[in-house]
C-alpha cells in the first residue's frame, strides 16, 4: 500500500507499506509506481479542460468539430464526455496480457481486433443521465490527439504532469524496463500475481496512468487551490469550478461529488484495474484529502478503513457521519443472498450482484466491484459514488428488479437470472 495525506493545502506525509512483489520482496516506497486505473480519468479530464481553457476546444461544442480520425454518431460535448453523461457504452476495460497485440485508439473505439472491447457508441440520449463510460474517455484521448497533433501521453506529460510536479507519473503503456523496475506487481483478490506482473492498458485516458499517491495529491491540491483563487501553474478558477461542479447527478468533470454543500463537499474517484485498487478524496471547499493505492484487488473495505482512520485523525468534516459502517444495519445473510444475480436494462451496462462473506457486492459492466451497505432489508448504499440501491420483490416474493438512484436520476434493471 502507498498513502499520501493532504492537510492545510499541502502534502503533509506520504508512506509506503509492505512489498510491491512477494518474490523479490522489493519494499514499497513513496516512489513505487501503481496503476491508477480509473484515477487516470481526473488527470485526463484536466488535460482536456486545459484545451477548452486555451480556446482550442469548447466544453459545450460538438466534439465532431475537433475529432479528425474518428467521430461519434451524433452530437456529444466535451462536458458530457468528461461527466459520463454522453450516453456512451463500454464502462471499463480488461487490459492486455504480456506479449498481446495492442490496438490503436481508433480500433478501441470501433471495437476492432485486436481490441477486446465492444465498439464505443451512443446508447442513450446525451446529457440526460450518468452512464459511466471508460469508452467516453477514449473518445477524449482521440480528441486530445487530434486537436494537439501530439500523442496523448506526450501532451499529458508536458501540459499536466510536468507543470504539477507529478514527476513519478507517466502514461507509458506498456512500461519501459526502467519504469517497470519501479512498479508494484498486481495481485488478484485471492492473492495470485498477474502473469507478466500487470496488464497493459492502451486506453490511456481511461485507465493507463502509472503514478504514486503523492503525485495524485498534487493534482488534488491544484484543483483546490485553483477553485479558491490561489495561484496555480495551469488552471483558472473558472475552469476549476466547472470541474468540481456536479453536472447531472453527482458527476463533475473527471470526478464525482459527494457530501452536503459547504465545508463537507468532497470530490472523489475510485479505480480498479486487474491487480490494483485506488481511491482519491479531496475537499472541494477545504484543504484536506488523501490518496490510497494498493497492488491487490480487495473488496473487504481495506481502503475504506484506511480513509476512515485518516478522516478520524485529521477531523475531516462529516466524512465519518455519512459513510455507512460494517454494522450500518444488520440484515440477515440469507436475505442478502437472495439479491445475488444478474440485472439488465435497455441502454445500461449489465449488472452483477454477488453475495460473499455475508456482504453484497455489485459490478456494473466491466467497472470495479462496489460494496453495498444495507440501510434496511431492501435499501443499500454505495459509498464510492453515493448511489442508493433498492431491491424490489415480485408478488411471489422473488427479487424482480433493482433500482439505482443518483441524485434525481433513476435506473430500473430487471433481474434476468
Amino acid at each position: 500500500m502507498s498513502v499520501a495525506v493532504i492537510e492545510d493545502g499541502r502534502l503533509v506525509w506520504a508512506r509506503g507499506y509492505g512489498v510491491g512483489n512477494r518474490d523479490d520482496k522489493n519494499v514499497v516506497t513513496t516512489s513505487t509506481l501503481f496503476q491508477a486505473a480509473s484515477l487516470s480519468k481526473p488527470v485526463s479530464a484536466l488535460g482536456a479542460v486545459l484545451l477548452a481553457q486555451q480556446g482550442r476546444t469548447e466544453l459545450d461544442g460538438d466534439v465532431r468539430e475537433w475529432l479528425r480520425t474518428w467521430k461519434t454518431s451524433e452530437r456529444v460535448t466535451l462536458r458530457q464526455l468528461l461527466s459520463h453523461t454522453a450516453g456512451l457504452t463500454v464502462s471499463g476495460f480488461s487490459g492486455y496480457g504480456p506479449g498481446a497485440s495492442l490496438p490503436s485508439t481508433t480500433q478501441i473505439l470501433n471495437g476492432q481486433s485486436p481490441a477486446n472491447n465492444e465498439a464505443v457508441r451512443v446508447m442513450s440520449p446525451p446529457g440526460t443521465e450518468v452512464r459511466y463510460s471508460g469508452g467516453g474517455y477514449v473518445v477524449v484521448q482521440q480528441l486530445v490527439t487530434d486537436v494537439t497533433g501530439r500523442p496523448f501521453d506526450r501532451y499529458m506529460g508536458d501540459s499536466v504532469l510536468a507543470p504539477l510536479g507529478m514527476d513519478h507519473s507517466n502514461f507509458e503503456q506498456p512500461l519501459s524496463a526502467d519504469h517497470a523496475r519501479l512498479a508494484a506487481s498486481g495481485y488478484r483478490r485471492e492473492g495470485s500475481i498477474l502473469p507478466g506482473r500487470f496488464m497493459v492498458h492502451p486506453e490511456l485516458a481511461a485507465a493507463g496512468l502509472w503514478t504514486t499517491p503523492s503525485d495524485l495529491a498534487r493534482l488534488v491540491i491544484a484543483l483546490q487551490d485553483a477553485l479558491a483563487g490561489r495561484a496555480t501553474q495551469i488552471l483558472t478558477p473558472e475552469m476549476a469550478r466547472e470541474m468540481l461542479t456536479a453536472q447531472v447527478g453527482n458527476a463533475g468533470l473527471g470526478v464525482f461529488l459527494t457530501g452536503p454543500n459547504g465545508p463537507s463537499r468532497r470530490f472523489t474517484h475510485t479505480g480498479r484495474n486487474a491487480g490494483f485498487d485506488a481511491t482519491l478524496v479531496g475537499y472541494k471547499n477545504g484543504r484536506q484529502g488523501a490518496v490510497v493505492m494498493i497492488n491487490r484487488n480487495n473488496n473487504e473495505d481495506f481502503i475504506t478503513e484506511v480513509l476512515e482512520s485518516i478522516a478520524r485523525e485529521y477531523r475531516w468534516p462529516d466524512f465519518l457521519d455519512d459513510r455507512p459502517r460494517r454494522d450500518y444495519v444488520a440484515v440477515p445473510s440469507a436475505v442478502q443472498a437472495t439479491y445475488a444475480g444478474s440485472y439488465e436494462a435497455a441502454g445500461q451496462p449489465s449488472l452483477v450482484v454477488v453475495h460473499e462473506n455475508d456482504k453484497l457486492f455489485a459490478r456494473p459492466g466491466e467497472d470495479a466491484w462496489f460494496r453495498l451497505y444495507p440501510t434496511s432489508e431492501t435499501e443499500f448504499f454505495v459509498t464510492e459514488n453515493a448511489t442508493r440501491w433498492t431491491f424490489v420483490r415480485a408478488a411471489d416474493g422473488s427479487v424482480a428488479e433493482v433500482i439505482t438512484r443518483s441524485g434525481s436520476a433513476e435506473v430500473h434493471r430487471r433481474r434476468i437470472r
